[in-house]
């Protein structure tokens, strides 16, 4: 046992060093390779190498160097051709996977190829497309499958199938046009970003030549602007080369185009601009303009790039310019209501309140302060008034005077002058604030009510308002009577119409803030506990009951709630009319605008539409899916979509649908129609339609019907006995008997067996 041991042990001893030199070895190869390859595993590797090497005698170092050298020279020849390897299949990948949209065409669209070109980008593909020669130009796409790419036509003018692509390149076969879509899209978009009150925008135009450019300027104060444009206009035509981007550039204005007719940009932009330009009248500041041409600039300016202003607000803002002839203050109206719409707020409409009455404050609705500045009359301090308003504003023994053309007034005596004036006449301010505060005081005593339900209706702030009906017998048998008490009287249908604000008068007014909870109906609850066991102590009406209403005015919303049997019924007709807007109420409205008609009604979604052209063709329509908005408010949404520009997925442009859009523009106003004389119009014009393409159908296809039903009768089996024939009576004797039990305007044209015992059509 002892010397099975000891033969064990030596043997071990003697395959020990074996395989330490092995190890030894091994750490050497991939310390080499690594460090070949940048990847160091020092700190590793030398106290290993070091530790073995100690006490070896020269030969057994270069023994184990000789197989160290010639093992890592494999290794890394080895290494080195499978990454060149990687590299040559990750080149074939990457190229494989380079894709470019190519639009080729000629001007109108009539011919066309779109093309899914791979192994090219956009720049490899718009220099392949340069360096075409006119041979090239006979076949492009053989052309760019010959530099290595290879293609699929994804569409033409016979399919007519665009699909959603976004162009990378289009070229014109007609003009030799090669565009980078990519590079102007990114004109385009830079093009619409916002224009800040500091810039300046500046338009050059050329009425002979049909041309025009509208550009910002964004490091450059108004005056700077202006007096560089002036220097330029100054320049003799030896001074300068007539270009006046590269002038204004070499002046220090950093400049973005907004707009060019020449380079298909924004063509149908809304005219506003600081500067005009005009090569053949001169240079143009927009202060020289009249007040309300001002306005409109200031609203096109506002919607470059995102439309808000509804019609009315826009006429709101040009006729507050008119008629307060202040541009400062028309301009903060504008940017005041525009920054209302874009943000969602509720206060557009108390801001437009405000801006009519300042307007209402004026003592005469015909005429406007610009009017009278234009006539030549500029005193501050004077209103105008035409001759009638002059006229009955004397009989009431206010001073009026009369306004001359040299800026001079003088004081009217007697009609007789006012009446043989040819001029304007005028008002002070100060006189005619004095009889407005008088009317004011006496419209306080008689209609102070109104006032408060003003501020319930409009106010900044949460309030409720409790409504009561009034002390007339005539309405006793509406009181303190239910939803459904009035159903059954035959007093209300199921819209409540007949629950009118006429019939109703305000008792208390309070604010909301101590009464509101989480859902508008613990607001009503606790509303209705508060005015039933702890009146305020200014309350002096009976104790809230059924027939009365609460109004809420919330977040700028208004709702009137009537007090039921049991709980609260909501009457969205009773709080129209009581905010004085009926016309919303409507579930049907017509439009004329420019060259086109709409049609809207109410439906469970929202509110359908129909689109026209004058003679009354069908030529778009939908659904507006939002029933929580008034009609009108429906109708606005959808004229404004349908005056802004398309956008185009193959060409990656905006331009007009003329088909759609005809001659609505972004001006463009709005006159309601009447719906039902729209309507049978426009189905009349679908009827003779109808009737024009079935006789159309009938003329080409004489035996269509006659054929089908003679190969029916040849493939036919049976049915319980029953032939085609027998079936087809059977099935036009049933319809025929539904039309008449439900009286349908429906009229049963030919009926045809097809199907499964017909096989073989």
């Amino acid at each position: 046992m002892e010397n099975n041991l000891k033969d064990q042990y030596y043997k071990n001893m003697s395959i020990k060093p074996q395989m330490e030199t092995l190890t030894f070895e091994a750490e050497s190869v991939a310390y080499t390779v690594c460090q070949h390859f940048g990847v160091d595993t020092s700190d590793y590797s030398f106290g290993y190498i070091a530790g073995w090497s100690s006490g070896r005698d020269t030969k057994e170092l270069r023994s184990s160097m000789d197989t160290i050298r010639r093992t890592a020279s494999e290794l890394i020849t080895g290494i080195e051709e499978q990454l060149q390897e990687l590299q040559r299949d990750r080149e074939v990948s990457q190229e494989q996977t380079k894709e470019s949209i190519l639009l080729i065409q000629n001007t109108d669209l009539s011919e066309f190829s779109l093309l899914d070109v791979y192994g090219m980008d956009r720049p490899e593909l718009m220099q392949a497309l340069s360096e075409m020669s006119d041979d090239d130009k006979l076949s492009i796409q053989a052309y760019l499958e010959s530099k290595g790419a290879w293609t699929t036509e994804i569409g033409n003018q016979d399919s007519r199938e665009y699909g959603e692509y976004h162009l990378d390149v289009r070229y014109n076969t007609d003009t030799d046009e090669l565009i980078d879509m990519k590079e102007r899209k990114a004109v385009y978009d830079k093009a619409m970003e916002p224009i800040y009150a500091n810039d300046v925008v500046v338009k050059f135009a050329s009425a002979f030549e049909s041309e025009s450019e509208v550009l910002k300027i964004t490091n450059m104060l108004r005056e700077d602007v202006g007096k560089m444009l002036r220097d330029m206009v100054s320049l003799d035509e030896n001074e300068w080369d007539g270009n006046y981007l590269s002038y204004m550039e070499k002046q220090g204005a950093e400049i973005t185009l907004l707009a060019s007719s020449s380079k298909e940009l924004n063509g149908n932009m809304p005219d506003f601009w600081d500067y005009e330009y005009d090569f053949d009248a001169g240079l143009t500041d927009a202060e020289e303009l009249s007040v309300m041409q001002q306005a409109e600039h200031i609203i096109n300016r506002l919607e470059h790039g995102q439309p808000a202003f509804s019609d009315d607000e826009r006429n709101l803002i040009v006729n507050y310019a008119y008629k307060l002839g202040n541009i400062e203050k028309t301009r903060e109206l504008a940017e005041h209501i525009y920054a209302q719409e874009v943000d969602g707020n509720q206060d557009v409409a108390l801001a437009m309140i405000d801006a009519q009455a300042e307007i209402d404050a004026l003592p005469d609705s015909m005429v406007g302060i610009s009017e009278m500045q234009e006539y030549g009359y500029t005193w501050i301090e004077m209103l105008p008034l035409t001759q009638e308003r002059a006229l009955e504003l004397f009989d009431h023994d206010l001073p009026v005077y009369l306004l001359h053309t040299d800026g001079s007034e003088s004081t009217v005596a007697d009609r007789k002058q006012i009446l043989e004036h040819d001029g304007m006449c005028g008002i002070e301010k100060g006189d005619w604030q004095n009889e407005r505060k008088l009317l004011m005081m006496q419209e306080e005593l008689t209609e102070s009510n109104s006032n408060r339900e003003a501020l319930l209706l409009y106010g900044n702030t949460d309030k409720y308002g409790i409504y009561q009906l009034k002390d007339d017998p005539e309405l006793d048998k509406f009181r303190f009577e239910g939803t459904e008490s009035l159903k059954r009287m035959g007093i209300t249908k199921d819209n409540f119409d007949a629950v009118l604000p006429e019939n109703y008068k305000l008792v208390y007014m309070g604010e909301l803030a101590e009464l509101q909870g989480q859902t508008q109906s613990e607001t009503l609850e606790a509303i209705y506990t508060k005015f039933n066991i702890d009146h305020p102590a200014d309350y002096k009406a009976h104790s809230l009951s059924v027939s009365d209403i609460v109004v809420l005015h919330e977040n700028g919303e208004n709702t009137a709630h009537f007090v039921d049997s049991f709980g609260f019924t909501e009457l969205p007709k009773f709080m129209l009319t009581l905010e004085g807007k009926e016309n919303e109420i409507e579930t049907e409205l017509a439009v004329h605008i420019a060259d086109r008609y709409i049609l809207m009604h109410e439906c469970d979604e929202g509110y359908d539409y129909s689109i026209l052209n004058e003679q009354y063709h069908l030529l778009d329509g939908g659904v507006y899916d939002n029933p929580d908005i008034t009609i009108q408010r429906a109708m606005d949404m959808v004229i404004a979509d349908l005056k802004e520009p398309r956008f185009s997925a193959v060409t990656e442009q905006y331009y007009r649908d003329e088909f759609l859009q005809g001659e609505v523009y972004a001006g463009s106003e709005a006159e309601i129609v009447d719906f039902e004389e729209l309507s049978e119009k426009a189905e009349e014009v679908e009827q003779t339609d109808l009737e024009a393409k079935q006789a159309e159908f009938r003329e080409n296809n004489p035996d269509v019907v006659a054929d089908f039903r003679a190969r029916t009768e040849e493939l036919f089996h049976s049915l319980d006995g029953q032939s085609a024939e027998d079936i087809e009576k059977t099935v036009y004797a049933y319809v025929q008997s539904q039309i008449d039990e439900y009286g349908l305007d429906a009229k049963i044209v030919d009926v045809v067996v097809a199907g499964s015992r017909c096989r073989g059509i």
